[in-house]
């Protein structure tokens, strides 16, 4: 889950006189955040909205054997505010108060029946909604990043916008790519940046990719990118947040710019826990950028590269989600589908 490396960070990592006055100050800041959040974390899990928008997608695709359009995705998000039975305990749970105001904005516009679903998400503010849930759009598309991409931009048509549903649509294609045979790191991040198409998105993510080329340790890498990229490519601060105190902004090519730097920087991951940690410990967004980096260590390495403690840490605290279930009926859908390709080429090439 996108919070426990931030949570383990907190943990590990109290005495912050550790690390660099920036990082320090965002360690601290986020021990005073988590002392606010305003849920029962053992009763509610240890989630944010990227989780609870993703769970919501893959309920549609599993109710639509993965053949899911925008239609299909606006119909699954009626049903957002429906309560969930919690086995763990405690109240039900209603996905909605997990959505960010955002989410919620795109809840309401959906009941209007004169909207066209693929036009749900036109006047929603360039963030990072579309990037944060779309990780099993890749995984159903697995070995076909075209498909995955034009995928991944039309189901997200119904909480955004342009350049958004962009950067979806590249790591979803990147996250296809995992599964060809012969990928490689180079060739996933090379694969995100052939389906970016936004040329200010490839502008950016390629700079920070540069910036992450010239690090040894994904440590050194926050570093330099908040003495090299922050404030210069990224503004410290989006107007969204302005005169708030928050340092946060919601940028999809940092997001999707620092998630492909630390898979670079760590070798896809060879050490996910570090990437993952750092991640969170580079902030902005840290929940989201943990997500997408998660994403591709999983689609990359398997199972066996998530930590077995974070594991038997999350999935008591998250039983409502049922996580266990819906990955292995995820997965059994993800092969279904490649034997039908497999079956289907075959039928063909017999004929030639």
């Amino acid at each position: 889950m996108e919070c426990v490396p931030a949570a383990d960070n907190l943990r590990i990592f109290g005495h912050v006189e550790k690390f660099s006055e920036v990082t320090s100050d965002m360690i601290r800041a986020a021990g005073e955040a988590r002392k606010k959040v305003w849920w029962n974390i053992e009763m509610w899990g240890l989630v944010t909205d990227d989780t609870a928008m993703a769970d919501l997608l893959i309920d549609c695709l599993l109710r639509h054997d993965g053949e899911v359009t925008a239609q299909e995705f606006a119909q699954e998000w009626r049903n957002a505010d429906q309560l969930i039975a919690n086995p763990g305990g405690g109240p039900d749970i209603n996905r909605m108060h997990y959505f960010h105001w955002l989410e919620q904005i795109t809840f309401l516009r959906n009941k209007l029946r004169t909207i066209n679903k693929r036009e749900l998400g036109q006047g929603e503010v360039q963030a990072t909604n579309a990037l944060m849930c779309s990780a099993p759009i890749g995984l159903v598309h697995a070995g076909d990043p075209l498909a995955a991409e034009q995928a991944a931009v039309d189901i997200t048509s119904v909480h955004q916008h342009g350049a958004s549903r962009d950067a979806a649509g590249a790591y979803c294609a990147a996250l296809a790519h995992c599964f060809l045979p012969g990928a490689t790191v180079e060739s996933i991040i090379a694969t995100a940046l052939k389906h970016l198409r936004d040329e200010r998105l490839v502008y950016e993510v390629n700079t920070i990719l540069e910036v992450a080329k010239r690090c040894h340790t994904c440590r050194e890498f926050i570093d330099r990118y908040w003495q090299e990229m922050v404030g210069t490519l990224v503004p410290r601060q989006d107007w969204q947040h302005h005169g708030t105190g928050s340092l946060t902004t919601w940028n999809n090519s940092e997001v999707l710019g620092v998630a492909l730097g630390m898979f670079r920087i760590s070798g896809g991951g060879a050490d996910g826990l570090e990437m993952l940690r750092c991640c969170a410990l580079n902030g902005r967004d840290a929940d989201t950028t943990c997500r997408v980096a998660g994403g591709l260590l999983g689609a990359w390495r398997g199972l066996g590269a998530i930590p077995q403690e974070w594991i038997h840490f999350v999935l008591p605290r998250n039983q409502w989600l049922h996580l266990e279930r819906k990955s292995g009926e995820l997965a059994d859908l993800v092969v279904r589908r490649l034997r039908c390709r497999q079956e289907a080429c075959a039928a063909v090439l017999a004929d030639r």
